[in-house]
């Protein structure tokens, strides 16, 4: 059992460490003057593989709370109330990008400035979590 928990936490950490390395792909890729149809068309193929990272950690993570025996703790609600803050964040963030006019230079300034601040607020809650939990725990 100790050993499915360790392998569960594993992969729940390399889940987190590949959505920073998206987020920041994201970041670079919004902050990049690109022309509207290749910008597009890369977001396009970025942002399901983000969603994909973030379901994979809830899934981890719902199989290790399980797996603990459903003891809540300060470091768990923490990670929920983060995610779901990144979820809000990712389900507003598509629907600025599918509101976006293709002709709209206004439209398109504001939604990437939305998709800056959003990747740079979901990298920092990502990495101030990791960082209270690790302190909590002393791992």
């Amino acid at each position: 059992m100790q050993d499915m928990i360790s392998m569960a936490i594993d992969l729940h950490l390399i889940f987190i460490a590949a959505t920073l390395v998206l987020a920041f792909i994201n970041l670079f890729l919004v902050s990049t003057d690109l022309e509207y149809v290749k910008f597009t068309k890369k977001i396009e193929f970025v942002s399901p593989q983000y969603y994909i990272l973030l379901s994979a950690i809830a899934f981890t993570g719902i199989v290790i709370l399980g797996a603990e025996g459903l003891v809540f703790s300060f470091e768990i609600f923490l990670m929920i109330i983060v995610w779901i803050v990144i979820v809000f964040l990712s389900v507003k963030k598509h629907k600025m990008f599918k509101k976006t006019a293709p002709n709209s230079i206004e439209s398109n300034e504001s939604f990437k400035a939305f998709a800056k601040k959003k990747y740079l607020i979901d990298m920092v809650l990502m990495l101030f979590v990791i960082c209270i939990v690790y302190l909590l725990r002393g791992l």
